[in-house]
């Protein structure tokens, strides 16, 4: 691209003299140059007047599965059913279009109990021949038919054949059973990244495997991409990552390497989250999902690779478990950057010992938004419990390292900025800078890309998000609009409006 000046911004990269920012110079994808007046700009330079509009640096959503998310987009959608039936009557509607049915994103936080029993492999049965599967919001697991549980090999765990219902890995790795064609997927990348971009989402921290990163290149070949990827590989897949001699540094501007991903227990949704007291009616505390000997071989192995590991643990056991495996095999800096992914369920004694161990502490805000309001469906799992869940002021006093993603649940931090801001708990609030700070400056250090990414200084890239207002002067942050979002100085979306 030819070199260009944007100005009439204002420009918040959350350091001390941004408000003086009045233009940047925007040359081979980076920003070269930081004018202070309007009075010294270079006439040939071709120019874009932001009218006065709100300048970030371009969000990064900390946790995504974006190219999953393309997926959903050509399968059935079942966000916003508020009923069994009223999700059957969508299948039943849509299920000529498909030979597979895949229906996704159902969720029963408020279905009846009968409602939620009446979900089974017969129940599915009287819908269609065809394999159906109708997976919950959170992945961690899904219900199938009768012809759907006869595609799925043998050696696949947490199956109950009598229900046709499905958890952890059966349910989390479905489209490695039911397995998309090129062409579904390289279309799922680009529907990914048309999401990311209406959104402000220039980067994502992104799971996936070895396979959809080939396709990843491919379509950078042949198309160009419209998201940096950073890449976090499931762990079945690290000892091919490690063979490999795959380290952080290998990649480029749009997609790079930076960790392995890995399950410790499932989601509260599913019950399936580790607790350390049961849940709400119940003597079940959920699983932890690796023993201590293979999470062992796991760090020691990316500890001599310098592979950060992205360790998905959402109950209070889950995590005390990680940080006791963890703790032996780390330096002090935990100098690969180590992160925990949502970190739900937490207790003043766990947050003092991440602050210790130094551990990155990766959460979704539009977790608090969807599902722990009073007599939402953290309230109706846990109990007493909900209030103090997702504890981001607590993190934050404790000096740990605090970045947001969404799970593309749904993607979007202007959606998610509620659930920091108005956290059902009041001492657990952030201010709206500070949730910001957490999708813009922060995510770059969380990724070893601080050289790169997160503020307004020559030598990053050119990626920002521009909003239609000020956030700081409305009364509701629901008012606000994604106006136009850059990469490498490139407009890649303007609001039509």
């Amino acid at each position: 691209m030819h070199p260009l000046i944007v100005f009439n911004g204002r420009f918040n990269d959350f350091t001390v003299n941004c408000n003086k920012i009045k233009a940047l110079l925007i040359d081979r994808n980076e920003i070269q140059k930081i004018y202070y007046n309007t009075q010294n700009l270079p006439l040939p330079i071709k120019k874009l007047d932001l009218n006065g509009k709100y300048v970030l640096p371009g969000f990064t959503d900390c946790h995504t599965h974006l190219i999953s998310r393309g997926l959903e987009l050509q399968r059935i959608d079942l966000t916003g059913g508020k009923s069994l039936d009223s999700c059957l009557q969508k299948i039943t509607g849509e299920k000529h279009k498909h030979d597979i049915v895949f229906a996704q994103n159902y969720d029963d936080s408020d279905w009846s109990g009968d409602e939620k029993e009446r979900l089974n492999r017969r129940t599915l049965d009287r819908i269609t021949k065809k394999p159906l599967i109708m997976r919950r919001v959170c992945g961690h697991c899904a219900v199938v038919n009768t012809s759907a549980l006869k595609c799925i090999p043998r050696g696949w765990h947490y199956i109950q054949s009598n229900t046709g219902r499905l958890c952890e890995n059966a349910a989390l790795f479905l489209n490695d059973i039911f397995k998309p064609d090129q062409a579904t997927l390289l279309k799922a990348i680009g529907l990914g990244m048309q999401e990311a971009a209406k959104n402000g989402v220039t980067t994502v921290h992104e799971i996936s495997d070895p396979q959809r990163i080939e396709l990843l290149l491919k379509f950078k070949r042949c198309s160009g991409l419209k998201t940096r990827f950073v890449l976090y590989i499931y762990e079945q897949h690290a000892s091919t990552m490690f063979n490999a001699g795959l380290v952080n540094s290998w990649g480029d501007d749009f997609i790079r390497f930076a960790g392995i991903k890995i399950f410790l227990d499932g989601s509260i949704g599913a019950r399936t989250a580790a607790l350390k007291q049961p849940y709400v009616k119940c003597r079940n505390r959920g699983k932890v999902l690796l023993t201590q000997v293979p999470l062992k071989n796991l760090i020691k192995k990316a500890e001599k690779n310098g592979t950060q590991l992205m360790i998905h643990a959402i109950g209070d056991r889950a995590i005390d478990f990680g940080l006791k495996v963890l703790k032996p095999y780390i330096d002090k800096k935990n100098s690969c950057r180590h992160r925990l992914e949502h970190l739900e369920l937490l207790n003043q004694r766990l947050i003092e010992r991440l602050a210790r161990m130094n551990i990155i502490a990766s959460m979704q805000p539009n977790f608090v938004r969807r599902w722990q309001n009073p007599g939402g469906l953290y309230e109706k799992t846990l109990g007493h419990r909900f209030i103090d869940m997702n504890p981001f002021k607590s993190l934050a006093r404790a000096g740990i390292h605090l970045v947001f993603g969404s799970d593309c649940m749904p993607i979007g931090p202007l959606f998610g900025l509620k659930g920091a801001t108005d956290h059902p708990s009041a001492k657990n609030r952030l201010s709206l800078m500070q949730a910001l700070a957490c999708y813009t400056v922060k995510p770059a250090y969380a990724a070893f890309e601080e050289h790169h990414k997160g503020d307004f200084k020559p030598g990053k890239f050119a990626d920002f998000v521009i909003l239609d207002q000020d956030p700081e002067k409305i009364d509701d942050t629901d008012k606000l609009n994604i106006s136009m979002v850059m990469l490498g100085g490139e407009i890649i979306y303007r609001n039509p409006a």
